[in-house]
């Protein structure tokens, strides 16, 4: 018997778990339903890929705290949601490199209660993608049924469906030129799998990653930790420990209150100046270019802007997809087919295959709500269909 179970949490069921027996044999169920499978071992808990941003970032620091701070903003641009409505875990490289993963803190939230509801204290929540592993000038697909999980690099990975895996390949292509391998991953080859469009790479074919093989994996991805869900049982003693101090403090407060506020004041005093410190510190390592700090948010913003004009302006094609791939599940009209795709200057040409020509607008309409520029090229009516295509990019 395996002494840790993975189980993964779908987008499509929130309240549903996925995992395998030690037989091999599938079942999906609650959260109770688990935790009564489970018993007296151990735990994985995987995030579906389409909940969680993995993006690689660099950061002109060295230290992990200071990273920690400066990383969200140096991604904002490639995600949907705003900073505050996330939760962030960060893992180095070196070299200033840092892989990122984002969730949305109402579903870290949601996730978190509801292990701690059915007793589940999981030794690691992570992003799904993060089980597959990952070679230099290699690429790792997994095929399970409709879905494709592609990991490129630690911070670069997709999920997407096989139908559209033909479009997406040429541009991964062409964004990562050196690639020589494409490790897959499947129970058996489909026959609409697109294999002209990795025509000059080498295939390998390989039977499905097993439990074992993405637990291996993850223990070298533990900082990009999601939530750390077995604290719990230690955070509710803490949380004894400081109300019992606080009684404590209470009493003696009735006894002594002049001495305890002379007292309180000077600690107050004391951790805002250590407070004080480590903020000018913090900026000092972020900005070691200003040398007078006067306003540290105008001049934090001022740095920012110059940073920003001295970088491209071209949007990368991962940072369209990632935008694009963010709001397709939710945003885009029922029916929608992707049928091509092209990039080039920064903006991506997308043909669409979709029910009306209200479908049209109601598509442009949603990537313009998401903060990507939608023109429509042309749109024409066909066998009952129709056939758009619209050029996007990220900005006005």
């Amino acid at each position: 018997m395996s002494d840790t179970l993975l189980a993964t949490l779908r987008a499509a069921d929130l309240a549903t778990l996925c995992w395998r027996d030690d037989g091999g044999a599938a079942h999906e169920g609650s959260f109770a339903e688990f935790a009564n499978a489970l018993g007296a071992r151990s735990c994985v808990v995987l995030v579906d890929a389409t909940l969680v941003s993995l993006m690689r970032v660099e950061l002109p620091v060295s230290d992990l705290r200071t990273a920690r701070q400066a990383a969200p903003y140096a991604v904002e641009e490639q995600l949907a949601q705003s900073l505050d409505e996330l939760h962030f875990a960060l893992a180095a490289e070196g070299n200033g490199r840092y892989v990122v993963a984002a969730l949305a803190k109402d579903l870290r939230e949601q996730l978190r209660e509801a292990l701690h509801s059915h007793g589940l204290q999981p030794r690691l929540v992570i992003a799904e993608q993060c089980a597959l592993p990952c070679a230099p000038h290699s690429w790792t697909v997994t095929l399970e049924g409709q879905d494709v999980l592609l990991r490129i690099e630690r911070g670069v990975a997709f999920k997407t469906t096989l139908s559209e895996l033909g479009h997406l390949i040429p541009l991964l292509r062409q964004q990562f030129p050196d690639t020589a391998r494409v490790v897959v991953h499947a129970g058996a080859a489909p026959a609409d799998f697109p294999r002209a469009a990795l025509q000059g790479l080498e295939v390998l074919w390989q039977p499905l990653l097993s439990d074992a093989q993405r637990l291996a994996q993850l223990e070298h991805e533990t900082a990009l930790a999601l939530l750390d869900a077995s604290a719990d049982t230690a955070l509710v003693a803490k949380s004894r420990r400081l109300w019992r101090m606080a009684a404590v403090v209470a009493a003696l407060a009735l006894v002594a209150l002049p001495a305890m506020l002379a007292w309180r004041h000077a600690v107050l005093e004391r951790n805002e100046h250590a407070v004080s410190a480590r903020n000018d510190a913090l900026f000092r390592a972020t900005f070691p270019d200003i040398q007078r700090i006067v306003n540290p948010r105008v001049q934090a913003d001022q740095a920012l802007a110059a940073l920003r004009a001295g970088a491209s302006t071209t949007p990368r094609l991962l940072d369209v997809l990632a935008r694009l791939d963010a709001l397709r599940a939710k945003s885009f009209p029922p029916d929608t087919r992707v049928t091509q795709a092209a990039f080039a200057s920064g903006a991506l040409e997308l043909g669409v295959e979709v029910a009306g020509m209200d479908a049209v607008e109601t598509l442009r309409s949603a990537l313009n709500d998401a903060g990507l520029n939608a023109d429509t090229l042309s749109a024409e009516a066909s066998d009952g269909k129709v056939v758009a295509r619209l050029r996007v990019q990220v900005g006005s």
